[in-house]
């Protein structure tokens, strides 16, 4: 005995309409009305598809060609572009977001670093540790030889 298939929860026909209508503007693409069914998977029954496609064809959002028996439906490119002008509108609007965000974070930058070439300059301008550990020797012996020369004052 054969085993039993797993039954497809189907989609309402109020329902139908919309997500035939954004499968096909998503594919952009012609189909039939049976490949349509085939690549919702069987959610939505072939009579409900049918329906669903003459009334959208109906409204004007579908475009069809009949080829002997078998309809052909595509989504009419105008509706197809409005869709990709307005996916293309909100990628300029993040980008745009995207790029005020850098040139903030650019000027934060810029700002960090004129501090940071303050202070280095600072900090050259005062004497290293190895040059004043040459000028306390230096010193040191100076002061030797003041209190050599002092003291030989006194021993004659």
């Amino acid at each position: 005995m054969a085993p039993k298939k797993e039954k497809v929860q189907t989609v309402p026909a109020e329902e139908a309409e919309s997500r035939i209508l954004d499968y096909m503007i998503g594919q952009n693409r012609p189909y039939s009305a049976m490949d349509i069914m085939q690549n919702l998977h069987n959610t939505i029954s072939r009579t409900v598809v049918n329906r669903a496609l003459v009334n959208l064809e109906a409204r004007g959002v579908l475009v069809s060609k009949t080829f002997g028996k078998q309809v052909i439906y595509v989504s009419k490119q105008s509706i197809t572009a409005a869709v990709e002008n307005n996916d293309e509108e909100q990628t300029n609007d993040q980008e745009h977001t995207n790029i005020e965000e850098l040139k903030k974070i650019d000027q934060e930058s810029l700002r960090q670093i004129a501090i940071l070439k303050k202070r280095m300059a600072e900090l050259q301008v005062q004497p290293s540790t190895k040059s004043l550990i040459d000028q306390t020797k230096e010193l040191s012996i100076l002061v030797i030889l003041h209190l050599r020369e002092y003291f030989s004052q006194f021993e004659h």
